[in-house]
This record gives structure tokens, C-alpha cells and sequence, in this order.
């Protein structure tokens, strides 16, 4: 199983992900990032926050995906990863179903996807 990262670099978000949609979730600016090699997404916040004089985005939860047809658009959840309680972002807490649904929404919109359940 993938381990959330507690945040992302702006040089990995470049190298890895595609930025497909800025949502704002309970008043907080997020990102949904899509890595399509690695078949995942997340969710980070928009504003980079310094850690140790590194400026990184915080993670809110991860979703991968595995391919169920040739035509790489009809995915499989292997699994949705997020605090269990929510988390407290910048302007705002934010539920872990606002987070999915954030997910689900801009996968399906933005890269025409289909998420199926088996």
C-alpha cells in the first residue's frame, strides 16, 4: 500500500504530477494533481508553506487507480488515503469525503475518466 507523504516539493510536483484542477474546499485552496505513469492523484494545498527552507505542499490525501481496460480510461480505486478525521488546512477544516468527492470530480471531468468499483 502507498504511504501519504506529509507533503510535496514544487520541483516533485513538476517532474511527477500534471495539475488538473484548484478547487476550494471549506475555504481552502487546494490542487488536484494526476500522475498518470503512476495511475495517481492527490490533493494538495495550494500555498506552499517553508520546511526546512524547502517550499513544500501539503498533502490532504492520495487516490490510486489501477487500468481495468486497454483504453486507460476506465480505472479501479486500489485505494484513497486521507486523516480519518479530516484535516485542518490553512483557512479551514476539511472532511475526508470533501477531499474524495474533490477527487472523484476532476478525475472524471478533467481527464475523462471512469472510476469503477469491483
Amino acid at each position: 500500500m502507498f504511504v501519504i507523504p506529509q507533503s510535496y516539493s514544487a520541483e516533485a510536483i513538476q517532474q511527477n504530477y500534471e495539475v488538473i484542477d484548484a478547487v476550494t474546499l471549506n475555504g481552502a485552496s487546494c490542487l488536484i494533481l494526476w500522475d498518470g505513469k503512476a495511475l495517481r492523484a492527490a490533493v494538495v494545498e495550494a500555498d506552499a508553506t517553508d520546511k526546512d527552507g524547502e517550499m513544500r505542499k501539503r498533502v490532504l490525501a492520495v487516490l490510486e487507480l489501477e487500468c481495468v481496460a486497454r483504453t486507460h480510461t476506465m480505472m479501479r480505486v486500489l485505494s484513497f488515503v486521507a486523516e480519518p478525521d479530516g484535516v485542518q488546512s490553512g483557512a479551514g477544516f476539511v472532511e475526508p469525503g470533501c477531499l474524495a468527492t474533490a477527487l472523484y470530480e476532476s478525475l472524471t471531468a478533467k481527464k475523462r475518466l471512469t472510476l469503477v468499483e469491483f
